[in-house]
């Protein structure tokens, strides 16, 4: 877990290291979109440096786009 995690500050420091210089040119939607990004990008990783089973958001989106897939999929099949 210890390598995760300083995998992951060296990710993210350079990465916020880098941002840093060019977030102050954004306008308020465009650093709105950023921290949206952040913030779902910052939970996948804690969810991989702890390596727990914590909702994805594969377990989020297939409640709601399931059947519909299923049946997009099924139209597309191709019969022989």
């Amino acid at each position: 877990m210890m390598e995760r995690i300083m995998v992951l500050v060296a990710v993210y420091g350079s990465l916020i290291a880098h941002d840093r210089l060019h977030l102050k040119s954004l306008d308020k939607p465009e650093k709105a979109v950023y921290l949206l990004l952040m913030a779902g990008s910052l939970y996948l990783a804690v969810d991989y440096a702890v390596n727990r089973n914590w909702i994805n958001f594969h377990d989020l989106f297939e409640p709601v786009f399931g059947v519909a897939a299923k049946q997009i999929d099924a139209f597309l099949k191709v019969r022989k």
